[in-house]
């Protein structure tokens, strides 16, 4: 029962006797008489009143206590009609539990990568990984994927955010499983957008207003196996007060239940493959599966690698998205965003000065991994480019040392990072990496890149054999390099491959070195397959001999090589060195045709094996054509090329090429397409076309030679006499236009003109029917009409082409008559074939045409004007 204090209750007896006594002698003073009269009967009757002190007090004391009763419960009642996210809000759990997560999640962690450098924020570096839908068995299992899959039905691959914006709409982006392979940047990911939601910015994203909850499932695993295990709601309660903070977070009654049922909260369940037990991440895909089923509002995002996810298990899963390689933007962004970063941080300070020097870096770094085309493929993984740019940091050059790179994604591969995931494999990673070390180097010399387990088999067990785990079978052993390294994926069932070939060739060279079988390497020096693996073996220790093997068996393959290991060895004597490059610099102008032409096409060679490239297939020179070059392949059409002799000295062999002529840089080109050179890569399906690069393409990647000093471009064919320099662009054609090309280098123009017929007809799907119809020009790919197109405007210096045509048609008031006159179609003009390669002796656009009077190639095969004026109306020309 409630009772004043003996203070209050000493005032409440004799302060209102008081104050009334007061007031009556104030009154009487001032000649108030009946004031006076009436403050002195209530000051006596209080009096009277509170010398009966026990009962007065007591019956004060119990009005008190049924006042305090009744304002209670008034409270009580209107607490519990408040809504709950009032109850929620007045208890100010959200905001100590975003705070929590921020503390939690706003730093990049790279886990067993630590070399002692700051540790970053994760907003300032983290970019946005590309997603794209893809079949769960379909999705590569290495640490390096090939080539991206195919964008999504609008043209552009997605991020989460575009599907989490759209799960109003589309029920089915309620439930998303990423899938990646190791290093991909999963984890980091939902960091990400648990940080964001945290921090209330998902806004920026028009993404739906969640609550967000992180849950590794490593970290929960032993509950889920259990017997019983808890629900969804107590696991995220449990989670939830594990977090670290500054006071014990308590999640009010029910708050996560409702949530869930009101679909107000995403739930992210980080590394389903990270339960390695098969059958208990059968348990924990059940599990995961009925609280889907359970609390069907509820917004879900599973990651996984390809072979912990279990799709036919988890029937609830709405869409599965993989996560797509960084592309060469995103490299750009990142390496830029972390250096900087890194450099404020070393530095203690942001500053223009700072920031300059990181940029520097950053190119620097930027433009070795372009200039390196396995390195640059490396860098698609968000892993890899930061071990990349760690080492680089550190004071590692790329690409020249790019086997001290090899060797840490080895170390963090196969030892640190499975220590700081808490995953164990019963080889140590010394072990580990010896069987494949001893794998790589049997593939290497059977020249094969994938293998089966069978065939393999007794070579893995002779080495299991050598360790304590002798009861490890190489079944067991694979799949762990397999599921938890990423070093060795199936290409196909029942078919392996290392993720990379840069890590068979790799450790193929640390095996030939461990063995001392440098002999190995020289009997297979002309064997292009085993060019890198002799680069890192040489990288590793003295290339003397290498080279000098080289300089004996003199070939254009030969020599490209030895000069890569003079540039990369570790060692070289300087008798060897001076030897290599007196044949490589002095042999450009030597006496002697052949050793001149070597010469020039070892340097060619080089040259065109380091364009840099892009996403796209497209590879750009960053330096001009030397004289040297651009001689040779000017000389190309005598008869012999043993012929060749450089009229110059050395020096002057090495000063930049500037013909004055757009024909005579064309005719250059031209000869570079009809060469093969012994060590270009080829892609299956495709065919490489060398041609001048455009004006954007030009200002897109500045030549690191003389900016003062201006480049042919394709626009050029119309200018007068320029001199300007050369820089090559290395294009990837399908392999079906290669005829074509051939045809058009040559001036054939009634073959070309034919076969332009035959391969449109082709991709159209119209070969039967001899022609293409509205519907055909309407659907032909924007990617075949730029090819066709592009070819015919190159080799016929701007004079044909569709988007001749295209223009041609514009000026003339897109009036179909006015330009069948224009172009000659009207006119009595020589057949196509017999130009014999002069096209000015036809009027502009004229080419291509039909050979049958009631076909014509208009910017496609048509039969009536109406479907030319279709084509002509297209804008991808």
């Amino acid at each position: 029962m409630a009772q004043l204090p003996k203070p209050a209750q000493f005032l409440t007896q004799w302060l209102p006797s008081g104050l009334c006594g007061g007031l009556a002698v104030h009154s009487a003073a001032a000649g108030n008489i009946r004031a006076a009269l009436i403050s002195t009967l209530i000051a006596a009757g209080w009096f009277v009143l509170a010398s009966s002190t026990k009962v007065f007090m007591e019956r004060i004391n119990a009005g008190l206590n049924e006042r305090v009763i009744r304002t209670a419960d008034k409270l009580l009642i209107a607490t519990d009609t408040l809504p709950g996210k009032l109850k929620w809000k007045l208890s100010g759990f959200l905001g100590k539990y975003y705070n929590s997560l921020i503390d939690s999640h706003c730093e990049l962690k790279t886990e067993g990568f630590n070399v002692g450098l700051p540790v970053l924020d994760l907003e300032e570096v983290f970019v946005p990984l590309q997603v794209a839908s893809q079949t769960p068995r379909k999705v590569p299992g290495g640490v390096v994927t090939r080539q991206p899959v195919p964008p999504l039905g609008n043209g552009e691959t997605q991020q989460l955010w575009d599907f989490l914006r759209e799960s109003r709409q589309t029920r089915s982006y309620r439930r998303i499983a990423i899938l990646a392979p190791p290093g991909f940047g999963k984890t980091t990911l939902l960091q990400h957008i648990t940080l964001t939601y945290a921090q209330k910015k998902q806004g920026k994203h028009k993404a739906p207003k969640w609550v967000p909850v992180l849950i590794r499932m490593q970290d929960v695993r032993q509950s889920l196996v259990h017997s019983q295990p808890p629900s969804l709601p107590q696991l995220m309660r449990e989670r939830v007060q594990q977090l670290p903070a500054c006071e014990t977070l308590e999640p009010p009654k029910g708050y996560f239940e409702t949530l869930l049922r009101k679909g107000q909260c995403l739930v992210m369940l980080d590394g389903l493959d990270e339960v390695a037990d098969v059958a208990e991440r059968q348990r924990v895909s059940d599990w995961v599966n009925e609280q889907m089923r359970q609390y069907p509002q509820a917004n879900f995002v599973l990651s996984s690698r390809p072979h912990g996810f279990e799709g036919e298990r988890l029937d609830k899963v709405g869409i599965v998205l993989e996560v797509q390689p960084f592309n060469l933007e995103q490299i750009r962004q990142f390496v830029q965003s972390w250096y900087r970063q890194m450099e404020i941080r070393q530095r203690a300070r942001d500053t223009p000065a700072v920031r300059a020097d990181a940029e520097e870096k950053a190119n620097r770094l930027i433009q070795a991994l372009l200039l390196n085309p396995p390195m640059r493929r490396l860098a698609g993984n968000p892993l890899l480019v930061t071990m990349i740019a760690t080492v680089h940091a550190l004071g590692n050059a790329l690409p020249k040392r790019r086997v001290e790179l090899y060797r840490e994604i080895c170390d963090v591969l196969l030892g640190r990072r499975l220590y700081a995931k808490q995953l164990t494999l019963p080889l140590t990673a010394g072990q580990n990496q010896n069987i494949l070390q001893v794998l790589a180097l049997a593939l290497m010399q059977q020249g094969k890149t994938t293998f089966e387990l069978q065939a393999v088999e007794p070579l893995i067990q002779e080495q299991l054999a050598k360790t304590s785990a002798q009861t490890l079978t190489p079944a067991q052993w694979l799949k762990g390099i397999q599921d938890d390294v990423g070093l060795l994926v199936e290409k196909t069932i029942g078919s392996y491959e290392f993720a990379h070939l840069s890590f068979q060739e790799y450790l193929t060279a640390v095996q030939v070195k461990n063995l001392k079988q440098e002999q190995l390497l020289v009997q297979h020096f002309e064997d292009g397959f085993w060019a890198e693996t002799i680069r890192l073996c040489a990288a590793q220790s003295n290339a003397s001999t290498l080279i000098q093997y080289a300089i004996h068996h003199q070939s254009i393959q030969t020599l490209s090589l030895a000069y890569d290991c003079l540039e990369e060895g570790l060692e070289v004597t300087g008798e060897v060195r001076q030897d290599l490059e007196e044949i490589l610099e002095a042999g450009l102008c030597s006496d002697n045709p052949e050793v001149a032409a070597i010469a020039a096409t070892v340097k060619l060679s080089r040259r065109l094996n380091r364009l840099l490239e892009d996403d796209a297939g497209l590879a750009i020179d960053l330096s001009y054509l030397s004289q040297a070059e651009y001689q040779f392949l000017t000389h190309q059409g005598d008869d012999s090329e043993n012929k060749f002799r450089l009229e110059m000295t050395p020096a002057e062999a090495q000063q930049r090429a500037t013909p004055l002529e757009y024909d005579m840089v064309l005719q250059a080109l031209t000869r570079l397409n009809q060469q093969k050179l012994p060590s270009e890569q080829q892609e299956d399906g495709y065919f490489y076309y060398y041609r001048l690069p455009t004006g954007e393409e030009l200002n897109r990647y500045p030549s690191r030679d003389n900016e003062d000093l201006g480049s042919w471009t394709e626009k050029d064919f119309d200018k007068g006499s320029q001199s300007q320099g050369i820089r090559i662009v290395r294009e990837k054609i399908p392999k079906n236009y290669e005829t074509l090309a051939n045809y058009l280098a040559a001036g054939a123009w009634k073959e070309a003109d034919e076969e332009t017929l035959a391969v449109m007809l082709k991709v159209g799907n119209r070969e039967g029917d001899g022609w293409l119809d509205k519907e055909s020009m309407e659907t032909f790919p924007c990617e075949d009409l730029r090819v066709i197109d592009r070819l015919w405007v190159y080799y016929s210096g701007g004079r044909f082409g569709f988007s001749v045509q295209k223009r041609i048609y514009e000026e003339v008031g897109k009036d179909w008559d006015k330009m069948s006159e224009r172009v000659g179609w009207r006119t009595q003009t020589r057949d196509a074939g017999d130009a014999g390669g002069h096209v000015v002796s036809y009027p502009l656009g004229h080419l291509p045409k039909g050979r049958n009077r009631s076909l014509r190639l208009g910017l496609v095969v048509i039969t009536t004007w109406q479907f030319g004026i279709t084509l002509l109306s297209r804008s991808d020309l």
